[in-house]
């Protein structure tokens, strides 16, 4: 019940939950800047444990689909004769543009 003329106090706690899919793209590139084919990416969702895999093609161009927004994923390449870093992502939207360059052996 409400009383006319009393200042009631609202306390709200709102939840932001990210839903959807999103997807990372970009290129891997040599420490030249030329496009490396054939190179193995491997995402994994850690919340999940899901794995989505993809290849470069003759450019070094990569796209991965159906990531879960809001999610960490763990970002791998590997090609014999390269050497990559992994990278730990949090994916909060669309990644466009993602350049990865490796260490050559």
């Amino acid at each position: 019940t409400t009383t006319t003329g009393e200042l009631c106090e609202l306390h709200v706690t709102a939840q932001v939950t990210l839903a959807g899919e999103g997807e990372i793209s970009g290129r891997v590139v040599t420490q030249l800047g030329q496009g490396l084919s054939r190179v193995s990416i491997k995402v994994t969702d850690t919340q999940t444990n899901e794995v989505y895999t993809a290849r470069t093609n003759q450019f070094g161009y990569f796209r991965i689909d159906n990531l879960a927004i809001g999610n960490t994923h763990l970002f791998e390449a590997s090609k014999k004769g390269y050497t990559f870093n992994p990278q730990i992502i949090t994916l909060l939207e669309n990644i466009d543009g993602l350049e990865i360059t490796p260490f050559e052996e």
